[in-house]
């Protein structure tokens, strides 16, 4: 599915990946959020706040945005990945195997 994004969301999304990279979690939550408010489908916003979460060890929180990331476009393979490390890191490797073989 994709989505159009005003200048403001892309440049939102821009600094959430950024702050991401620079560990500011916070920051990064919640210029995704603000994004997602606008437009819930909003791919780069579901990943961002699934990194976040991943990164705080929050794995409930992180499967399920990844889920919605990897629902949004069941061909594109590369998006079932990060269910994968989810599953990995939250200790249920063998539920990681599916979404890892898929991408």
């Amino acid at each position: 599915m994709k989505t159009t994004l005003s200048d403001a969301h892309r440049l939102a999304l821009l600094a959430a990946h950024e702050a991401v990279g620079d560990r500011r979690f916070d920051e990064a939550s919640r210029l995704s959020r603000e994004v997602l408010n606008e437009n819930s489908h909003q791919p780069d916003a579901l990943n961002v706040l699934g990194l976040v979460a991943l990164a705080g060890r929050q794995y409930p929180e992180a499967l399920a945005m990844f889920k919605r990331f990897a629902s949004l476009d069941d061909s594109d393979v590369l998006l079932f990945m990060p269910l994968g490390v989810v599953y990995a890191m939250s200790g249920f490797p063998q539920k990681a195997i599916e979404p890892i073989q898929r991408a």
